[in-house]
Parts: C-alpha cells; structure tokens; sequence
C-alpha cells in the first residue's frame, strides 16, 4: 500500500472551501422532460422489426435455380437506315 506522503494533496484553500456551510449557490428548478414516443413512431418500429424478422428467417432453399438465356438481337439494314434519315 501507499503510504501517507505518497498520496496525493489537496491545496489548504480548496479543502477550506469544500469543508465550509456557507456555500453560496442559487437556487434553481429542475424540469424533467420524458419523451415518449406516438402511436406512429411505434407503429413504424414494430413494422421494421416484422420486416427484418421476415429477412431472418426466410427460407433461401425455397427458391428455384433460373438459368439467364442472353439474347443479342443486331439492327435490320432497314432499321440502320431509318435512323440515318430521322437522325438528319
């Protein structure tokens, strides 16, 4: 353990004036506010949690495998020139 003069010190005047009755504080009123939320603010919490819920527990093995055809489809001779002659 510390001894006595390794603990630290506090200043005579400091101690003098936390020690003392006569502290000169005004008085003052507190105002405590509780905000509660409303009925919508509720209503949107509980729907974000149903949502999320429904995110955890969704079944991925549910879903069907879809195999993505790609299909390029070229402009006509017909369409190409069209277009030269609308875009002139």
């Amino acid at each position: 353990m510390s001894s006595e003069k390794d603990l630290p010190r506090i200043q005579d005047e400091l101690k003098n004036e936390l020690t003392a009755e006569n502290h000169h504080l005004r008085k003052t009123e507190t105002n405590e506010k509780v905000v509660l939320p409303d009925k919508c603010q509720i209503e949107a919490e509980k729907t974000h949690q149903k949502f999320i819920e429904g995110i955890e527990t969704f079944n991925a093995e549910s879903l069907k495998s879809v195999k993505t055809e790609e299909k390029v489809v070229l402009p006509t001779k017909q369409d190409i020139e069209n277009e030269k002659k609308g875009n002139q």
